[in-house]
This record gives structure tokens, C-alpha cells and sequence, in this order.
């Protein structure tokens, strides 16, 4: 008995160790592999194309975007397409409309088929005809039918005064609550801005640590890989310098090889581009849990929820 017990115990735990290890295999995989992507691209006066490439794991899942294009956007998992070509849900479209088509074209010529057949045979019955052909006399009341039409008009002017005076009811409430909610309403607003403000200057110490970590985790974004070529002008000489002297003030520290030539008296743009780089997501879940462990992180996270 204790032989088969400890078995049983013994299968429970490799199922449960394959598991935990399926599990840490999965989590690796998602944190550690990176994502790559690749894009080029260029924007001419007279034409404009873009396309880029998504891959994880590359044999695993692949992205293709173009524009423009017939297919824009395609996704494929190992050998299995997930998206279909553009064509082929044109295609299928078209074939829709075309049997939508088809049926109406159906409806209509039944109709007419029915309007001729009716027209060909004149002993086709009327509505309140007998079977014999002759018409069934109706009997008519008229001291009947003024009684029940004054009824309904009584009624109906009962119903109108009714809703009116519910109607007036509801105006007078609404105006007297309306000026006291909407007074009530903005001195709450503006002492939630107040405590807010007073929240932000009080932790204003922990913004550059904060700031910090965020675009170090952001950095690793940025593309390996860029050349940028821009001929761009907007029409006026002022904003265009604004832009070259910010390209002038920051072409240091941007990644890869960026060029800019601006045109000074017209509005212009032509751009080429090629990107390429990796995505990993441990480097953001690190700098959340640095973030968060902040003990400063946490208090103004709780004062926010307590206004």
C-alpha cells in the first residue's frame, strides 16, 4: 500500500515539475528573446512606399507590413498564414455582392412574374370577395364610430395634460438642484487640482530618478541600425532654421547616420529611411519593479488614491 502510494506521489510531482518547468521556459522566452524589426522606407514628391518586417523567433512568427500595396499586412506562425492576401478578400467580397445581387434580381422578377399573372386572369379573388365572386356587405355604424373617436381624442387630451404637468414637475426640481450640483461639482474639481498641484511640489525630488530609469528602459527601443536621409523645407526660412539648428544641437546623440538638408524658400519633403533593431521586455520589467520598489513611488501613488 505504501509502495503504490509513494508511485502515485512520485508520477504527481514530475507532472508537477514539468509544468513549473514548461512555465519558466515560457517566462524566459518572453522576456529574454528579443523582437526584431526592420523598416525602409521612402517618401518622394511624386510617390511613397513603405514596408517593414516583425520576427519572433524568427521561424515561429513573422509580420510583413507594405504600403502601398496589395497586401498590406500579412502574419504567418510557422507555415500557417493567419492573414490572407488582400486579393482573395476582395475576391470574396466581390462574390458576396455579386450573389446579394443575384437574389434581389430573384425578388424582383417573381414580382413581376405575379403582377402578369394577376393582370392575365381577372378572376383572381380581392380582399373581402366571397368565394362566389360577390362582394360582402359591411356593416357600417356611425353613432358607434364618433362615440369611440371622441373617447380616444378624451383620452389622448388626458394623457397630454398628464405628461405636462409631470413635465413642468421635473423642470422645477432639475432648476433648483442644477445651480447647487454645479457649484458643488467645480469646488470639488478645484480642490482636487489644488491637492494634486500640492502633491506634485511636494515629491518633486523623486522626478529625476523616476525620469531616469524610464529612459534608460526606453533606450534600449531605439533602432541599432538608422540612416535617415530628409530634404525638407516648410515654406518658411524661420521654422525650417528652427528645425536644422535642433538637427545641429542633437545630431550627436542620435543613433546611426541622420542627414538633413533643408530648403529654405519652399515647402518640400523628401525622405529615406532604413531602421533596424531589437525589442527585449525585460529590460521594461526591470525598470517597473525599480520604479515601484521606490518606497516615495508608493506613498504618492496612495495620496493620488486618496483625493
Amino acid at each position: 500500500m505504501i509502495t503504490i502510494l509513494l508511485t502515485i506521489l512520485k508520477i504527481i510531482g514530475i507532472f508537477l515539475l514539468v509544468i513549473l518547468g514548461l512555465v519558466l521556459l515560457i517566462l524566459c522566452l518572453v522576456l529574454f528573446v528579443p523582437v526584431k524589426y526592420r523598416a525602409k522606407g521612402a517618401k518622394h514628391p511624386e510617390e511613397m512606399g513603405v514596408s517593414a518586417f516583425i520576427s519572433y523567433l524568427r521561424p515561429l512568427v513573422r509580420v510583413r507590413v507594405s504600403y502601398p500595396a496589395e497586401q498590406i499586412v500579412s502574419v504567418k506562425i510557422l507555415w500557417f498564414d493567419l492573414l490572407k492576401p488582400r486579393e482573395e478578400t476582395k475576391g470574396g467580397m466581390r462574390k458576396e455582392k455579386a450573389a446579394g445581387k443575384k437574389t434581389d434580381r430573384d425578388k424582383k422578377e417573381t414580382f413581376s412574374e405575379e403582377s402578369s399573372d394577376q393582370q392575365k386572369n381577372p378572376e383572381v379573388k380581392n380582399v373581402g370577395e366571397s368565394n362566389t365572386g360577390r362582394k360582402e356587405p359591411v356593416e357600417m355604424n356611425p353613432e358607434r364610430d364618433q362615440s369611440s373617436q371622441n373617447r380616444e381624442e378624451r383620452d389622448t387630451s388626458k394623457r397630454e395634460k398628464a405628461e405636462e404637468k409631470s413635465d413642468k414637475k421635473a423642470k422645477k426640481k432639475t432648476d433648483k438642484k442644477a445651480p447647487d450640483s454645479e457649484e458643488a461639482s467645480s469646488e470639488k474639481a478645484e480642490n482636487k487640482i489644488v491637492a494634486i498641484a500640492a502633491l506634485l511640489w511636494q515629491y518633486k525630488e523623486m522626478y529625476p530618478d523616476v525620469l531616469g530609469k524610464v529612459f534608460r528602459a526606453l533606450k534600449t527601443i531605439l533602432p541599432r541600425k538608422c540612416n535617415i536621409h530628409l530634404i525638407f523645407g516648410t515654406g518658411a526660412p524661420e521654422t525650417t532654421g528652427y528645425l536644422y539648428a535642433a538637427y545641429c544641437a542633437l545630431g550627436e546623440y542620435l543613433p546611426g547616420t541622420i542627414e538633413f538638408e533643408p530648403v529654405w524658400m519652399e515647402s518640400y519633403l523628401d525622405v529615406e529611411f532604413e531602421l533596424g533593431g531589437k525589442i527585449r521586455l525585460i529590460h521594461f520589467v526591470t525598470a517597473a519593479v525599480k520604479i515601484i520598489a521606490d518606497k516615495r513611488v508608493r506613498h504618492f501613488i496612495s495620496e493620488i488614491r486618496r483625493i
